[in-house]
């Protein structure tokens, strides 16, 4: 999936089938952010201006590097997981007996909570890289860790709904009690420290 062309996958994206996902789509928005926090760390340390950032931009890109492959691997496996949901309902009763089923039907709904879970912890580790990067990085570049931080918290609020809405049928209320408390923490965080690197994009570039 991780090397289909993008006209190809929006097609995949696109058609009536439930995989790719919002799932995928939010692990892919959210491995784009830290793409564009690798950007800004390169067009940083190709400039003697910013020599002095050097090495800690140089430690930023290999920290946004490995947020995106994890995130692109991410997407991979919310696809996995949810075909996994549906092979699960796929099975007959019949040929499965009622609690069977149902229990494949569980166990396959808490695995494809547990990869926007993942999701959600990974993009939450872009925004306060994309603010680190505004702060001391190419400015020519900011808007760029701006909108990193955007697609950061948007990855985070896309795998939160997968969160909740496969939690609503989930029947271990402490596992679902559990993953619902995680996402919304979340989502707070993400709310409020993407304002704030959003704030300070619009602070650096005004003074440019």
């Amino acid at each position: 999936m991780k090397r289909l062309p993008v006209e190809q996958f929006l097609d995949l994206l696109a058609a009536a089938q439930p995989t790719p996902g919002g799932g995928s789509a939010a692990a892919l928005i959210g491995a784009m952010g830290a793409a564009l926090i690798s950007m800004m760390a390169r067009l940083t340390v190709s400039k003697d201006k910013y020599a002095a950032d050097h090495e800690e931009m140089a430690a930023l890109l290999e920290k946004s590097e490995a947020l995106r492959a994890q995130l692109t691997e991410a997407m991979q496996q919310d696809i996995k997981a949810y075909s996994k949901v549906m092979a699960a309902y796929s099975a007959t009763e019949k040929s499965k007996g009622v609690t069977a089923r149902d229990a494949d039907i569980q166990a396959a709904f808490k695995e494809a909570t547990e990869i926007p879970l993942i999701c959600i912890r990974l993009a939450l580790q872009i925004i306060p890289l994309a603010r680190r990067a505004v702060e001391i990085g190419n400015l020519n570049a900011a808007a760029d860790a701006g909108v990193a931080a955007i697609a950061g918290h948007a990855a985070i609020r896309g795998a939160a709904l997968n969160v909740l809405t496969n939690c609503a049928v989930i029947k271990d209320e402490i596992f679902s009690r559990t993953c619902i408390n995680e996402a919304n923490k979340a989502l707070s965080e993400a709310a409020r420290l993407e304002s704030e690197v959003f704030t300070l994009v619009r602070q650096k570039t005004a003074k440019a």
